[in-house]
């Protein structure tokens, strides 16, 4: 079977054999006594993890614990640099209520989008309990 690229996205001159995914999850996101995300069960399926380097997540007992399982496992990892804000970044989709509130309010926004997702025609993400919500198809995921 021979995989296509997808229309749009430029093809490198390698074999396409020879071609990988990076699959990549931001991780070491505690601080102190809260301890989030499961590093141990996702650091066995992932190429590479962008670990959290400190200010709104990310302590150095995270940070070096991390560092040692992504070693154990073979991954690559690269800095996650973070804003200095415990309270953490509104976050919201592209042209959001949310974001325009955000940013009247003088708060530090970040548009989100998933492309492993679908959206409703209101720009909200469907709900995973419906068909197709939930994108598993590579090349349409490159796409949308």
């Amino acid at each position: 079977m021979r995989i296509a690229p997808a229309q749009g996205v430029k093809q490198s001159g390698a074999d396409p054999a020879a071609r990988r995914i990076d699959l990549n999850a931001d991780l070491g996101e505690g601080f102190g006594r809260w301890q989030l995300g499961e590093e141990e069960l996702i650091l066995p399926w992932i190429t590479s993890a962008s670990v959290a380097c400190g200010f709104h997540a990310g302590d150095p007992r995270s940070i070096r614990r991390t560092l040692a399982l992504a070693g154990r496992h073979g991954v690559a990892v690269g800095a996650h640099p973070g804003y200095p804000d415990l309270e953490a970044i509104v976050l919201g989709p592209p042209g959001s209520v949310l974001l325009e509130k955000a940013r009247q309010a003088q708060l530090v926004t970040a548009a989100e989008g998933f492309a492993d997702r679908a959206y409703r025609g209101d720009g909200t993400l469907a709900g995973r309990n419906l068909p197709g919500a939930v994108i598993d198809d590579p090349l349409y995921i490159v796409r949308h």
